[in-house]
């Protein structure tokens, strides 16, 4: 659930009763199924003025998301506060964008332990066990991954992102943007490793973005033992018409041969060549 539409209908500081309302609200639709609420995930450039920074020159470089919530506390407080209330009403998790470090992850959670003990101080009700867990978009996270096994509570792979920060691309700049692949061996030697880990750790791991949605990706991801996509809606009805035409003995053959090469676009046909067998264009309209 992302929640930057909050500050963009309510402006840079959401009262923690607004915070509350929209969560109120989305678990009342999702009658009783879990909620996973992701923190403010946009950049100081947003709300320069109101926050007290000035316009940075490279925004997705700078001061955005969890380093945000950390230099703006009382932001982050205020959308916990809200979110552990809420949590009453049913199954819920927090997940952290952008973290980087180890240090980044206990910071926001010794701030989330903080709000635990105010909101028990001032009497109000709450749910105290929550799950935390995070997003893995940048590099050093991914690299770093199995030091996070002890801490987070689950992870979500963000692609989008983590092609981003990998590649030094910006995917808007028309002078760079066929570089942008998330079929780039590093991207996926990094997606593996956190699977891997995951997986090892007994600890719940999906995959967000254009990679999960894709129907060319879900085989190697698969194969690489994932068993979480977070796709939108639009992108189900494919994805689940090859998953049920693929063994898990494929996949994991076909992961393999992928990850033996190491140019994106050889990678890229491997896949498309799998997903023209198993899925012949006249069935969805190509």
């Amino acid at each position: 659930f992302r929640t930057e539409f909050i500050y963009s209908k309510f402006g840079a500081h959401p009262t923690e009763e607004q915070h509350y309302e929209v969560y109120r609200r989305a678990h009342q639709m999702l009658e009783g199924r879990p909620l996973t609420l992701r923190t403010m995930d946009f950049g100081a450039d947003k709300f320069a003025s109101e926050v007290g920074l000035e316009r940075e020159e490279n925004p997705f470089l700078g001061c955005r998301s969890i380093r945000l919530s950390l230099r703006e506390p009382h932001l982050f407080t205020t959308q916990i506060r809200a979110a552990l209330r809420a949590a009453l009403l049913g199954p819920t998790k927090i997940m952290l964008p952008m973290i980087g470090s180890i240090e980044e992850f206990h910071a926001a959670r010794q701030l989330i332990e903080n709000v635990k003990a105010d909101l028990t101080r001032e009497g109000i009700e709450f749910r105290p066990d929550v799950p935390l867990g995070m997003m893995v978009e940048v590099p050093s996270a991914a690299v770093m991954i199995d030091s996070f096994m002890e801490d987070s509570d689950f992870f979500s792979i963000g692609t989008n992102d983590l092609v981003q920060y990998t590649m030094a691309v910006d995917r808007n700049n028309q002078y760079v943007a066929n570089l942008f692949k998330h079929t780039n061996p590093a991207v996926l030697r990094l997606v593996k490793q956190v699977i891997d880990e995951a997986v090892k750790h007994n600890k719940p791991v999906s995959v967000c973005g254009e990679m999960a949605g894709e129907a060319r990706f879900a085989m190697i991801l698969l194969g690489f033992g994932l068993r979480e996509f977070s796709v939108g809606p639009t992108a189900m009805p494919e994805l689940r018409t090859l998953l049920s035409r693929v063994t898990l003995a494929e996949a994991e053959e076909l992961s393999k041969k992928a990850m033996c090469l190491a140019h994106a676009d050889k990678i890229a046909d491997l896949l498309d060549i799998e997903v023209a067998r198993l899925l012949p264009s006249e069935e969805f309209g190509e």
